[in-house]
């Protein structure tokens, strides 16, 4: 029978109780995974898209999932708008907005795009519903917004004509990279004038998230 070397006894004790280093969680700010809710279009490529410019694409899995890496800030300079155009509204609404950092750039993705064999496809995060007490028809969606700096968006916005009236109140906290931007919105109509109610608020940027073929008209006016 042998016998190991007392002085190799802790070596082996602390190989034995130590554990594998976990891999390192995801960065939302780097990387967005999505499921395709119902996907029948089979293996394909998602493509982000600024204006007519391709970021990034990834494929798309027959069962509609992807891992898509984010655009990093030198891809996204020069593009986008000034956060004091955010959100945008027709001429004739009333804007009383406050910006913290009125020339920093902002980049906005609502949706991205599926290239399948038999055509182009968009996906988006959107719930619809509607309110039998209210009578009212509610949406949510969320965007993707690229931030060139830390700003912050606070305020109303008030827009009328003979047919429909809409609010808007507008509270983002943007950080300085990507954040999520949810926009929920009520449409209450009657005979006489329609409402609308809508709202931007900053959410928690996440990796995982649920996508669905299609996308909701723009929320803003």
């Amino acid at each position: 029978m042998r016998f190991l070397p007392l002085f190799l006894l802790p070596a082996l004790l602390l190989s034995a109780c130590s554990t594998p280093t976990p891999p390192a969680a995801p960065d939302p700010q780097k990387e967005l995974r999505g499921t395709v809710t119902d996907w029948k279009g089979g293996a394909s490529t998602v493509t982000l898209l600024v204006g007519d410019q391709s970021l990034a694409s990834t494929p798309l899995s027959v069962g509609g999932t992807f891992a898509l890496t984010l655009p990093p800030s030198a891809a996204l300079a020069g593009l986008g708008v000034k956060a004091s155009s955010y959100p945008a509204f027709s001429a004739g609404c009333t804007r009383d907005l406050q910006v913290s950092a009125p020339d920093a750039s902002l980049v906005v993705v609502s949706s991205l795009q599926v290239k399948t064999a038999s055509g182009t496809q968009t996906i988006s995060r959107f719930e619809r519903s509607y309110d039998s007490v209210l009578d009212a028809s509610n949406s949510a969606q969320d965007v993707l917004v690229y931030a060139s700096a830390d700003t912050q968006i606070y305020g109303e916005v008030s827009c009328s004509d003979a047919s429909k009236r809409a609010s808007y109140n507008v509270l983002l906290r943007l950080n300085a990279g990507w954040n999520t931007v949810r926009l929920t919105q009520s449409i209450l109509p009657s005979p006489a004038i329609t409402r609308a109610v809508t709202q931007f608020v900053s959410v928690p940027i996440t990796v995982d998230s649920i996508w669905k073929v299609g996308s909701l008209q723009a929320l803003s006016r």
